[in-house]
């Protein structure tokens, strides 16, 4: 396990995958856990709302992201002795997925 971490294409990922949740994380706290009514999570073409929902959606959502980055990184660790291509390929999806989750709380705080 220790070689896994001391690899810089693999601490390098896995820290920015922890700045990127935590920037998502500050910004949902910030942002839109301060509304006490409803939030708005999905708008049509037409602009119509499609899905309401409140800040509690929101907290999901992002334990969700980081229940995703914590197995992404499980997963690459144990890939790593057998495969280790297969390991950076996880590990570097897991930085994509969070640059599409803050994307996403990007998103919601411009629509609220």
């Amino acid at each position: 396990m220790a070689p896994f971490f001391k690899n810089k294409f693999i601490y390098v990922p896995i820290l920015a995958t922890i700045i990127l949740w935590l920037i998502a994380f500050g910004l949902v706290y910030v942002e839109l856990l301060s509304f006490q009514n409803d939030i708005i999570l999905h708008l049509n073409l037409q602009r119509h709302i499609d899905t309401m929902g409140s800040s509690g959606d929101i907290i999901m959502m992002m334990i969700g992201f980081l229940l995703i980055a914590i197995v992404n990184v499980c997963l690459g660790a144990l890939l790593y002795n057998k495969e280790r291509i297969l390991s950076y390929f996880v590990i570097y999806a897991t930085v994509w997925v969070m640059v599409l989750g803050l994307l996403l709380v990007y998103a919601l705080t411009i629509l609220n």
